[in-house]
């Protein structure tokens, strides 16, 4: 795979689109690999903090299986980030 910026801004734009939708626990989101970066979901002071690789991540958030397992470090917000879907 080849990654450039328009791959961290293709990734940025998904996270914001699903931060400005989100109800679960307010979280500190780490997307790994060239695209990653960190993220807030919520208002409120993070929960915990979860860590995944961007792209695994993104595949999931579209629906499509995946076989990765989110690192997560006292995060309530793991079901909600297994569950959501953003539509791209």
């Amino acid at each position: 795979m080849v990654f450039d910026d328009h791959d961290r801004w293709i990734v940025n734009e998904v996270i914001r689109d699903l931060a400005a939708s989100w109800t679960g626990p307010a979280v500190t989101l780490e997307l790994t690999g060239p695209a990653g970066d960190k993220f807030q979901l919520g208002d409120s002071a993070p929960t915990g903090h979860v860590r995944a690789d961007a792209v695994d991540f993104l595949r999931g958030l579209s629906g499509r299986p995946v076989d990765h397992a989110l690192a997560a470090r006292n995060a309530p917000a793991v079901r909600a980030l297994q569950t959501a879907r953003v539509t791209f």
